[in-house]
C-alpha cells in the first residue's frame, strides 16, 4: 500500500501555531524518500512505499520535476520557545553560500536504481502482455485450425473409403481372372482330350477301310479263278 503523501509548508510557523503544529512539521521531515517525479511535495517513509507509487503511477513518458531543496531538519527544541522570544539572526555570508549551493543528497543513487528497476518491471509488464497478445491470437486461431482438422479427416475417411472399395473391386477382379484361366486350362485340356479322340477315330476308320478293302480284293480274285 502507498503511504500518504505529506506536503510541506512553504513558510515557518511562529508562537502558538509553532507549539501545537512542531510534532507535524517533526513527521514531514522524518519521511526521508521523495518521489523524483512528483517532487517535494510527495515522501515516504520506505522503499517499497516509493517502488509501488512509481510502478502504478508513473510512466516512462512522464515528465521528471527539477531538483529540489535538501531535506529540512526538524526543529529543534529551542524553537518550541514563544513567539515573543524568538530571535531572528541575520543571515551570513557562509549560511547564503550554503543555501545557494545545497550539497548532493546520498538517496540520489537509491531513486536511480529505484527508477531502474520500475523501468525493468514495466518492461516485463509490456512483455507479458505481448505474449498474452500473442497467446490470445493463437487461441482465436484454434477454431479455424479445428475446422480444418476436421475437414481433412473427413477427406482422409473419404479417401480411405474410396481405397477400400477400390481393394474390394481389385480383389473381386482377381478372382473373376483366376475363374476364367481356370475355365481356360479346362477347355484347353477338353480340346485337347477331344483331340486325341479324333485321331484315334481317324486311325480305327483308317484301319477298317484298309481291311475292308483288302477283303474285297481277296473276293475279287477268287471270282476271277473260277470258270
Amino acid at each position: 500500500m502507498v503511504e500518504p503523501m505529506q506536503t510541506l509548508a512553504g513558510r515557518r510557523p511562529c508562537g502558538r501555531e509553532r507549539l501545537w503544529k512542531a510534532p507535524a512539521c517533526r513527521s514531514v521531515a522524518v519521511l526521508p524518500f521523495r518521489c523524483p517525479r512528483c517532487g517535494e511535495s510527495t515522501r515516504f517513509r520506505s522503499l517499497t512505499a516509493l517502488r509501488t507509487h512509481l510502478q502504478f503511477s508513473h510512466t516512462f513518458s512522464t515528465p521528471p520535476v527539477s531538483r529540489a531543496p535538501p531535506i529540512s531538519m526538524p526543529p529543534s527544541p529551542e524553537d518550541d520557545r514563544p513567539a515573543f522570544l524568538e530571535l531572528h539572526p541575520a543571515p551570513t555570508p557562509l549560511t547564503t553560500a550554503a543555501k545557494a549551493h545545497p550539497p548532493p543528497s546520498p538517496l540520489d543513487h537509491t531513486y536511480g536504481g529505484v527508477s531502474m528497476e520500475a523501468g525493468l518491471q514495466v518492461r516485463l509488464w509490456v512483455a507479458l502482455k505481448r505474449a498474452e497478445q500473442q497467446l490470445q491470437s493463437e487461441h482465436a486461431q484454434c477454431p479455424l485450425l479445428l475446422e480444418e482438422q476436421h475437414r481433412l479427416s473427413r477427406q482422409v475417411h473419404s479417401a480411405a473409403m474410396v481405397i477400400a472399395s477400390l481393394r474390394q473391386q481389385l480383389a473381386t477382379s482377381q478372382h473373376q481372372l483366376k475363374q476364367r484361366e481356370s475355365e481356360v486350362l479346362g477347355m484347353q485340356s477338353w480340346l485337347a482330350l477331344a483331340a486325341q479322340h479324333e485321331m484315334c477315330s481317324k486311325e480305327t476308320l483308317r484301319s477298317f477301310i484298309e481291311t475292308l478293302l483288302q477283303r474285297l480284293h481277296v473276293a475279287e480274285s477268287c471270282a476271277n479263278r473260277r470258270p
